[in-house]
């Protein structure tokens, strides 16, 4: 059985991202696509995700729930008072808060670790004052973890990144630094060190984690002993999370790998510990997790001493023991096994309406699968947690999981691939550990496209292409150096796939790269880059998935968001944000897509399966400046899209097509893509009367075939020339007048009017029109009409078209004059 290798990875190692700065791409300056929460499970939260945990003087408990950025206030009797905090950097808000502390006064001092800091509020958790800030010197945080004071008052801090405690007076002033030299394992020094106490003649205990022991310092900070090692005897543990002391000088050590809480006393004639007893046992065959005394990887230990009862905190909630031993109560437990999910790490969806999900179960790492409906509702189908239960082999650090067509489920471990059928049936698995073709070291994506299963083999900074039986097909890629090439990556955290690319999430590149699907697999381009402000940048991509549309959606657990992309890497969306509400994230670990567009996404310190779908907006545009088109010329359609909360709707595929009804059939005349200002497109040959309209083609956020809008479009004529005649005439002799239609027309299509006036009394009086024939004369459009003007005097002629249902009514500019005699 391989169990070890789980409880391994249950140690949370963070990594320290790359301090390097790259260009980012292009991007649109907001959000165009909105999402909104559709499901999670499980559906309730009242649970804990904890690492912290306080007995105050009054004899209730104050616990620091991690994954929700918060402080709980609880009962002895385990009901929950308040709540205090939530996500945030101001004061009074939380970001990963660990340990806790509380004075004699009823003071509550708070470890708020990502924020680098800690906090002090009154009994009441009003908030008082905060001292610290993210660095490395004397006084400042990296990573603050726990917290302890001793008689004095002295405040003791440990920090896991800096591998160090340091000393502050009652008021946060510094006084000492113990450690921090790099993680050594030499008296004094520390490897990952998470808890610390006091006793009561003011010695420091620190759980100095992965060096598998504690350790005991002076009240100056002069090293006085150690005690432990790897291994699962009593006097030895596997990752020591959390150390407690009591008035007695009874030292409780958080055994978190071997699953128990181990009890000691110092014996000051032999100089070493004694081993008194043990609670809590790991969960094993027909046992849950769950069971009322079994403990799964148990981080805080406190005894109530006014209750002499033993309170821990593990991955499944608060436990309580007697002082003798016997198993109480647990609260925040968040019910039977079938309710919850810990820790998810990997999605997949397959056919039917199914998705897969990797997570753990009664402490042992399992697959999940659950259905869904069209809503995003999901209901809990299978449950694997070991994929060949003859030989009792567990899962062992899957890493991400994915499906083929026929909904097959490929699980990847650190090392190697194993294919299950829909039903979990093992089919076979490949690779082992190493750098030779087919072998892996930490791979820690995959993704099934066709007939191809794509690894991101992250050790060994390279993709390897196999079958989906695991035959070797190719590989590409090699280790990057400064500065890197396109083909050079800095730890691949998942890939994705589509008939057209292949994307590599590069994680220390804070980048995602695209390559060509075909071989040699030619680098495409690039989009991301480090920027926490920048729509469009990245800071920890660490799981990716396309739509099919060929949206990208990657998944950022420094942002604690889910980016969404075009596919030419143009910022789209944002989904989530720090925080535990149901539109939030605390360390997303995983994202998919289902063929509807509803994203599904692994919320990992919240312990939940979050699906998002589409805020189903709706699209409003204008179609404006139409210019004035000519028989058989040209002109332009304006047309600027937005949606229904006004924004401008840019970079999308526009068709636009035509009608010569203003009802169907309309026929696509041509292409163009909205930009941020609108788009024109120029429209050719006009010869009829026509209506124009530009249709977007809709995605999953939009209605498809949503009409933008429409405008009429018919040719005019340019320009009428004034009519030309004999400027002097007999009284009843017949005489031509001709002009032209400019540009050219074709003979008959527009009837000219000449139209006559003759000057009475001063004034010029109509006298009424004849009708002039029309003919092509080399470039241009003739008028010509032969008559006689049987009055003599002052006579003006002017030349006129009247509207029809192709054109305005057009006038000569002006006119020309005749005196009949």
């Amino acid at each position: 059985m391989r169990r070890l290798g789980t409880l391994a990875v249950a140690c949370g190692l963070v990594f320290a991202l790359a301090a390097v700065t790259t260009a980012s791409a292009s991007v649109v300056a907001e959000p165009r696509d909105r999402y909104v929460p559709a499901a999670q499970f499980p559906t309730s939260q009242d649970y804990l995700v904890g690492e912290g945990l306080a007995v105050a003087p009054d004899g209730t408990y104050w616990l620091a729930d991690t994954g929700r950025d918060r402080l709980v206030h609880l009962s002895s009797a385990g009901s929950v008072l308040s709540y205090m905090g939530g996500p945030g950097s101001g004061n009074g808000r939380f970001q990963s808060p660990h340990g806790i502390e509380i004075g004699a006064d009823g003071r509550i001092y708070v470890a708020d670790s990502s924020n680098a800091r800690i906090q002090v509020f009154d009994r009441q958790g009003l908030f008082l004052f905060k001292f610290g800030e993210y660095g490395l010197a004397a006084g400042k945080f990296a990573q603050p973890v726990d917290i302890a004071l001793d008689p004095t008052g002295a405040i003791w801090v440990v920090e896991s990144d800096s591998n160090r405690i340091q000393k502050f007076d009652s008021e946060g002033e510094y006084l000492l630094t113990r450690g921090g030299t790099g993680a050594g394992s030499a008296s004094g020094q520390f490897n990952w060190p998470h808890g610390i106490d006091c006793d009561s003649v003011g010695n420091v205990y620190v759980a100095d984690t992965q060096n598998q022991r504690f350790q005991v310092f002076s009240p100056a900070g002069t090293f006085i002993r150690s005690y432990g090692s790897l291994g699962v005897g009593d006097t030895q543990f596997s990752y020591p999370n959390d150390v407690h002391v009591d008035s007695s000088g009874n030292v409780y050590v958080a055994d978190s790998g071997n699953c128990y809480v181990k009890k000691y006393t110092y014996d000051s004639g032999g100089g070493t510990y004694s081993f008194v007893s043990k609670i809590g046992d790991f969960a094993d065959s027909g046992e849950s997790v769950f069971d009322l005394g079994m403990l799964s990887y148990p981080r805080v230990v406190e005894l109530d001493e006014a209750t002499n009862h033993l309170l821990v905190v593990d991955n499944v909630g608060l436990r309580m023991w007697s002082g003798m031993g016997a198993p109480l109560t647990q609260y925040l437990t968040g019910g039977a096994e079938p309710d919850r999910l810990w820790s998810p790490k990997g999605v997949a969806i397959a056919p039917s309406n199914t998705v897969w999900v990797a997570t753990a179960i009664d402490g042992s790492e399992a697959l999940v699968k659950f259905g869904y409906t069209e809503a995003g509702q999901l209901t809990r189908e299978l449950t694997l947690s070991s994929y060949f239960e003859s030989t009792d082999e567990y899962f062992y650090n899957i890493n991400d999981v994915d499906c083929d067509s026929d909904g097959n489920v490929y699980v990847l471990e650190y090392d190697q691939v194993i294919k299950l059928s829909p039903s979990g049936g093992l089919l076979g698995r490949w690779g082992s550990y190493g750098s030779a073709d087919g072998q892996f070291n930490s791979a820690q994506g995959l993704d099934v496209y066709g007939s191809k299963v794509y690894v991101a083999d992250s050790g060994n900074d390279r993709v390897q292409v196999f079958d989906l039986d695991g035959g070797f097909i190719e590989k590409f890629g090699e280790p990057a150096d400064a500065p890197a090439l396109p083909r050079q990556f800095q730890y691949i955290s998942d890939i994705a796939v589509n008939g057209d690319s292949i994307y590599v999430l590069d994680k220390y590149d804070y980048s995602v790269k695209r390559f060509a699907i075909d071989s040699p697999h030619g680098f495409l381009d690039r989009f991301g880059g480090w920027d926490l402000l920048a729509p469009g940048s990245l800071s920890s991509p660490v799981s990716a998935a396309l739509d099919d549309l060929g949206n990208v959606y990657v998944a950022d657990d420094y942002r604690n968001t889910v980016e969404k992309f075009n596919p030419r890497g143009q910022f789209r969306a944002r989904i989530g944000g720090l925080g535990t509400d149901s539109d939030e994230f605390t360390w997303p670990t995983s994202v998919a897509v289902d063929p509807s567009g509803l994203v599904f996404v692994a919320d990992r310190d919240n312990s939940r399966l979050m699906v998002f779908s589409s805020a189903n907006k709706t699209v409003t545009s204008c179609v404006s400046n139409v210019s004035v088109m000519t028989y058989g010329g040209a002109a332009q359609l304006s047309v600027r899209l937005r949606d229904t909360d006004g924004k401008a709707i840019v970079d999308e595929p526009l068709v636009i097509e035509r009608s010569y009804t203003g009802s169907a059939p309309w026929t696509t005349i041509g292409t163009s893509t909205s930009g941020a200002g609108g788009v024109a497109f120029g429209l050719s040959n006009i010869t009829r009367k026509a209506w124009y309209r530009a249709r977007f083609a809709g995605g999953h956020l939009w209605a498809s075939s949503a009409t933008m809008g429409t405008a009429v479009v018919a040719p005019q004529v340019k320009s009428l020339s004034n009519p030309i005649a004999p400027k002097t005439v007999k009284k009843g002799t017949s005489f031509t007048v001709y002009g032209y239609l400019e540009p050219k027309h074709a003979a008959g299509t527009y009837s000219v009017k000449i139209l006559t006036y003759r000057k009475v009394g001063g004034a010029y009086k109509y006298q009424g029109y004849v009708w002039a024939k029309n003919y092509t004369s080399g470039s241009k459009t003739k008028y010509l009409r032969t008559f006689a003007l049987k009055s003599t005097g002052s006579w003006r002629l002017r030349a006129y078209v009247p509207a029809d249902s192709m054109h305005a009514a057009t006038y000569s500019k002006g006119y020309d004059y005749v005196t009949v005699k």
